[in-house]
């Protein structure tokens, strides 16, 4: 499937999961999370912020979590009008407002750099079984990860297994190194 189809398949699939289904699916999420990967102490990691609406994997469960064992997280803010996005530090006291898009963002400026990130959680609605991922489709995440460190973390969460290939992946495209899904971790 192209990304286009995938876009389609995908959403309508998280808006036919029930209210149940999509609690029990995060939580499995977020147990092999943190079953698979540890030693969060020092880290930076980068998440990002739910739009229920959407039903995207509830990341606030992992975020808190991260913050008792001792990792500074950070989450993201778009600017829309150059297609990127920069990583803020998360605090309980933090202010978010919904962007146009009802994506949740931190009003502050205390940014952190990119390249000070070890671990991404990424947003996706699709993935295939090489490791590339289909998002909405304006490379917020892809612009990201490229000012990152080469060595950074990148790991997607779907509520759904992979698909055996998208068609078009191009250039731009960055490959996860492992995507959790609610019963398994696919290394890539």
């Amino acid at each position: 499937m192209n990304k286009r189809q995938l876009r389609l398949t995908y959403n309508q699939k998280r808006q036919e999961l029930t209210e149940e289904r999509y609690c029990e699916l995060n939580d499995k999420i977020k147990a092999l999370f943190f079953q698979q990967f540890s030693l969060f102490s020092g880290k930076t990691v980068h998440s990002f912020l739910p739009v229920k609406k959407r039903k995207e994997v509830d990341t606030w469960p992992i975020i808190s979590e991260l913050s008792k064992v001792g990792a500074t997280v950070t989450v993201p803010r778009a600017h829309i009008d150059v297609l990127q996005l920069t990583s803020h530090l998360y605090h309980d006291q933090i202010l978010l407002e919904e962007n146009e898009w009802g994506v949740p963002e931190p009003t502050d400026n205390d940014t952190v750099p990119a390249d000070a990130i070890d671990l991404a959680l990424l947003p996706l609605l699709s993935f295939d079984e090489r490791g590339y991922r289909v998002g909405y489709g304006k490379g917020f995440y892809d612009r990201f990860l490229c000012q990152c460190r080469p060595d950074i973390l990148k790991i997607g969460l779907s509520f759904f297994p992979p698909v055996r290939q998208i068609i078009d992946v191009d250039e731009f495209d960055v490959r996860m190194d492992f995507c959790i899904t609610p019963n398994k971790v696919y290394s890539f």
